[in-house]
This record gives C-alpha cells, structure tokens and sequence, in this order.
C-alpha cells in the first residue's frame, strides 16, 4: 500500500501543511536565543580580543611600577623605622610628664600648684573672716 500525500483529501493535506510550519515556526522560536547567545558571546570575544594589545600593555606598565615599588620598599621601611623610633622616644617623654614619678613631672608639679593655690584660698577665706570681724568691732 503505498500512500501519497497528493492522494489525501485536501482538508488533511492542510491540517498537515499547517502543522509542518507551526512544528518549523516552533523550532525556530526554541532555537533563536541559543543561537542569539552564541553569536552575542562570539561578538563579545572577538572585541575583547581587539582590546588584548592593549591590555597587555598595561599589564606590563603596571608590572614595571610594581617592580620599582618594591626596589624602593627597603628604602621606605628603613624610614618608616626611623620615623617609629623617633615617635618612640617622643611617646617615653610624654609619659614620663603625665605620670607621678616623685616631683620631676609635670603632673607632679601641676599637684604641688593645686596644693599650693587651695592654700591661697584656705588663707584668703581666713583673712577675709578676721577682716570682716575688724569692721564689726570698728563699727560698734
């Protein structure tokens, strides 16, 4: 039995025709955004590609500043050394002043002034009392 598509009737020989380019309209909807991706990956690596010259030329720029960054590290650390040391020493003044040490500080002698000033007002407020005593008995 042999069957020929021109041999169907011809409502079937549509609902086939209809099928075939809605099966093909199918495939070609599922297949453009896989497709798309590939050409817009394709497009992306060949622009990146055309940048690389470039790239690596500032690649090597940055390698050469490195380079001369780290010659020079000794140098800095050396300094930077020098720098510590010297606020070290600063640091151990300053804490000497701000520390009791028997009368050599600064802290001892801002004590000695406060010990000595409220004896300024003990005394002025006695002065004042005997002064005050003297103008009642002047006045009676």
């Amino acid at each position: 039995m042999n069957v020929n598509f021109a041999d169907a009737w011809p409502w079937l020989q549509w609902v086939l025709a209809a099928a075939g380019v809605v099966g093909f309209l199918v495939a070609v909807i599922k297949g453009v955004p896989p497709a798309w991706r590939a050409l817009t990956t394709f497009v992306t690596t060949i622009n990146d590609l055309s940048d690389l010259p470039s790239e690596l030329a500032k690649q090597k720029r940055f390698r050469i500043e490195v380079r001369a960054i780290l010659s020079n590290q000794d140098k800095t650390l050396a300094g930077q050394n020098l720098v510590l040391a010297k606020q070290d020493t600063k640091i151990g003044e300053i804490h000497h002043e701000v520390q009791y040490n028997d009368g050599s500080s600064a802290k001892d002698a801002i004590g000695r002034v406060e010990k000595g000033v409220a004896g300024l007002y003990t005394l002025t407020a006695q002065l004042r009392e005997e002064l005050d005593e003297l103008k009642k008995g002047k006045d009676q």
